[in-house]
Order: structure tokens, then sequence, then C-alpha cells
């Protein structure tokens, strides 16, 4: 992933890409690990061709990389967006601030960049560990490595609220596999990433 980290210094695409979405900082940039692959061969949902996409290492805890994820910025299809660089079935836990234990109190985010957006100017407690997911459905693995957190702030993108056929939600879903007894919901009207840079107070609505 180091090769995609150097590339992005000399990517006008990849730091414009970046910058539009609110990351402007290069320090921060320079800590998530921000890449470009450039080239990348997309096995898309109705087609396979080539198209730019922003890497970034997935952060374990102790600071261990388990995965590249890849955001394919010129997607053919919703469904072809996010890739992950290496075959593997494991929900992998991002931790964007490199934590090196889980501590009491834990926020998880839909998607690894937004949480890195909320690492870098949501403004949370330090006593918070700051978590993104995959996507909205919560496996057993992250469960499994939270299941000590006394509290879960849990904060998925709006249409997590929407039920499905049978008149569930992908919120109350995770709220389920996390304990209906610890969880707290943080309610946000847009995507928390977006909400952020309108200048949505992330911690009065933790609080």
């Amino acid at each position: 992933y180091v090769r995609y980290i150097e590339n992005m210094k000399k990517s006008q695409y990849g730091q414009e890409y970046l910058k539009q979405r609110g990351f402007t900082s290069q320090k921060w940039n320079e800590y998530f690990g921000f890449g470009i692959f450039e080239d990348y061969k997309c096995r898309g949902y109705l087609d396979t061709y080539y198209a730019p996409a922003i890497t970034m290492p997935i952060v374990g805890l102790g600071n261990i990389i388990e995965q590249i994820k890849l955001r394919v910025t010129g997607a053919h299809h919703d469904k072809d967006r996010f890739r992950n660089l290496y075959a593997t079935k494991a929900q992998h836990t991002y931790f964007p601030l490199k934590d090196t234990v889980i501590k009491n109190k834990v926020a998880v985010f839909e998607g690894e960049m937004k949480s890195c957006m909320v690492a870098m100017r949501g403004n949370l407690p330090e006593d918070v560990t700051i978590v993104g997911t995959q996507g909205k459905g919560i496996g057993s693995r992250m469960a499994y490595k939270l299941e000590k957190a006394d509290v879960i702030y849990l904060c998925l993108d709006p249409d997590a609220f929407t039920p499905n056929d049978k008149g569930e939600t992908s919120i109350m879903q995770a709220a389920r596999k996390f304990g209906y007894d610890r969880t707290r919901i943080i309610l946000c009207k847009d995507k928390v990433d977006d909400a952020i840079r309108a200048g949505f107070n992330l911690r009065n609505a933790y609080n």
C-alpha cells in the first residue's frame, strides 16, 4: 500500500478528490494513509473496466493493517464503488486513530472514510474509541471484538432507518447485535461526513 501513498503525492486527481470529500489537511491525509491506484481493474456489476481508486489501509486493533480498501471514483455502477484489494470474507473493524485498546465507550460509524472525518473533525471526547464499519451490517467478528465495551454509540446512514420488506431496519438490527441495553443511537439526517462539513455538532448529538 506504500506505493499507493507515494502515487497520491504526485496525483492532482487524487488530491482533488480528497479535497472534495473534506480531507484538506495533508498531515491528516498522510496519517490515514490515503493513496491512489490510478488504473485499478474493476470487475464490476455490469462490465470490467479500468478506473482510478482511492486506497486506504484498514487498520485493526494494535495498528495492524488487515486490508486495503479501495473507493473506485469512476464506478460504472453503485455496486462497484467499494472494493477490497485482498480477497477475504472477514469483516474488518477499522480504527482510524490506530487504537491499541478498546475503551469502555465506542462510537461506530458506517463507512471507513466517514469514520476518518469523525476522527479528524468530530470533536468526540478522548475516552471514546472511534470505529468504522464496511457497511450497515454488523458481523459477528465486530460484535465479538466490541463485546467488552460498556456503551456503543451507533451512527449509520439515513437509509438505515428505512424498513425492509419484513418491516425491519438496519439500525435496529445492528443495535440488536450489540445489545439494546448498551446501544445509543446517534441521529443524523445526513451522512455523518457531509453533516460535519455542513456544521453538524456531532458532540452534542453524541451527548
